[in-house]
């Protein structure tokens, strides 16, 4: 994947992301009940962050920059999750 396709795929994963969710923390992962595509999209971007951390070249430069969006859109979804949290109303039927 180019990095403009990884961008964009960030970004509109944390614009989806940042539409909002009330979220608990479970065993390590997040659980967002009612909303388990957001709950997968924050367990996959921690897995990415993980993978970027951990993998061995930089390739130009390249895998930093995805480190650092991925960074951005986990900060995102955090964001996400606390407003969901301050108000839960915006999910009540």
């Amino acid at each position: 994947m180019n990095m403009k396709k990884l961008q964009g795929a960030l970004v509109a994963g944390t614009v989806g992301v940042v539409i909002g969710a009330s979220a608990v923390f479970a065993g390590g992962k997040v659980e967002w009940p009612g909303h388990k595509k957001l709950q997968r999209a924050e367990n996959t971007l921690g897995q990415a962050k993980t993978a970027l951390e951990e993998a061995a070249h930089d390739c130009g430069g390249h895998r930093a920059k995805a480190l650092e969006l991925t960074n951005q859109a986990l900060a995102e979804v955090r964001e996400a999750r606390n407003w969901a949290n301050a108000h839960p109303e915006a999910f009540k039927k």
